[in-house]
């Protein structure tokens, strides 16, 4: 069995950095670790995906770990490159490590490991399922290092609740005239300007949170005097709460349809991406609350977190019946946050996250 120290695994796991849909060199590596492990593997599970399987005695719940491989992707010194900006190279480490000790150890149940691709665009979980990652599996566990906005080093919240997120395209389509002659044509800037506004009208009930924002416009071509005929928006919504959701994508689709049609235009809205919101198992969320007392001292436990970004992690659960599943943020003192290509963090967490995984499986076979 390897004995590569969690430091060597993550630098190893840094250096590759690949994109989302992209991690066919990150998902080898893993893979050679988990079966020197003793771990049967299966590749290519919806992409580059893995499932690791150690299997133990079917009287005892399966216990699954999950981590994304994907890194994100950035203009540096006018060079395109993938950097591991959200910290999916330390998860990995933490859950590859954790799984290196519980092979060494005579396990009473099955213990999977999921390494899931393309989560930064909301694909990878869905595929994934579609390919049987989570057949047989009982619980679910994943663990996320948090900004320092949220957790200072070795504090941790035993549920990170994200929000559900959808991303959406909107096709604006006009008539393209001779900017001299506007009366003959339909501008779609003026119609996108409209659905922008209309989108910022949109409101739910203040006491719950969410946000709906257009983050890219674009119309018009080389030529400055022609009154454009196609514009594209992205609109970003998120709410904590999955009904939620429901509410806010109809608002905002009737504003777009209604502040466009008003213009004169006709519109075609698709989703790009969407997650869940968080779906974690109240008795999974408790054992997780033994589990940072036991492991990281009860000073260090935080109370459930909500943050406004997303994960497609709650799929499994609210795919699969029966299936629960609990998601842990641990604190490392990230900065200056995720998604910052300048991303840095307190090392010292990784092998405290991995211990803590262990010691959430002895919980939760014990239970």
């Amino acid at each position: 069995m390897r004995e590569d120290s969690i430091e060597s695994i993550f630098r190893q796991l840094h250096d590759l950095a690949e994109p989302s849909g992209q991690e066919a060199r990150t998902s080898v590596l893993l893979a050679a670790y988990l079966r020197d492990f003793g771990y049967s593997v299966r590749d290519h599970v919806g992409g580059y995906g893995l499932v690791a399987t150690l299997p133990g005695k079917a009287e005892h719940p399966c216990i699954a770990f999950q981590a994304d491989m994907d890194a994100l992707v950035y203009t540096i010194d006018g060079n395109t490159r993938a950097v591991h900006a959200c910290g999916h190279d330390a998860n990995c480490a933490m859950v590859l490590d954790a799984a290196r000790t519980m092979a060494r150890r005579s396990w009473p149940g099955t213990i999977k490991i999921i390494f899931q691709p393309a989560e930064e665009i909301f694909s990878g979980a869905l595929a994934m399922l579609r390919d049987h990652a989570a057949d047989g599996i009982d619980v679910l566990v994943g663990l996320h290092l948090r900004p320092v906005q949220e957790a200072r080093l070795f504090q941790c919240t035993p549920s990170l609740l994200h929000s559900a997120s959808r991303m959406l395209d909107v096709h604006i389509h006009g008539v393209a005239a001779h900017s001299a002659r506007p009366h003959l044509g339909c501008n779609v800037i003026d119609a996108g300007a409209a659905a922008v506004n209309a989108i910022n009208a949109v409101h739910l009930d203040p006491t719950h949170s969410f946000s709906a924002k257009v983050t890219r416009f674009h119309a018009g071509g080389a030529s400055p005097n022609i009154i454009p005929a196609e514009a594209e928006l992205t609109v970003d919504l998120r709410a904590d709460l999955e009904e939620d959701m429901q509410s806010l994508f109809s608002s905002v689709e009737r504003a777009i349809s209604c502040s466009t049609a008003a213009n004169g235009a006709r519109v075609d809205i698709s989703t790009r991406s969407q997650a869940p919101a968080a779906n974690n198992d109240p008795k999974l969320q408790s054992l997780a609350e033994q589990a940072i007392c036991d492991v990281l001292g009860p000073e260090n436990l935080l109370p459930p977190i909500h943050t406004t970004g997303g994960d497609d992690f709650h799929f499994f659960s609210r795919t699969v019946p029966g299936l629960r599943s609990v998601y842990l943020g641990l604190g490392a003192d990230v900065k200056p946050g995720l998604h910052n290509p300048d991303m840095i963090f307190d090392h010292a967490a990784l092998p405290r996250g991995s211990a803590l995984l262990v010691h959430m499986a002895e919980l939760i076979i014990q239970a």
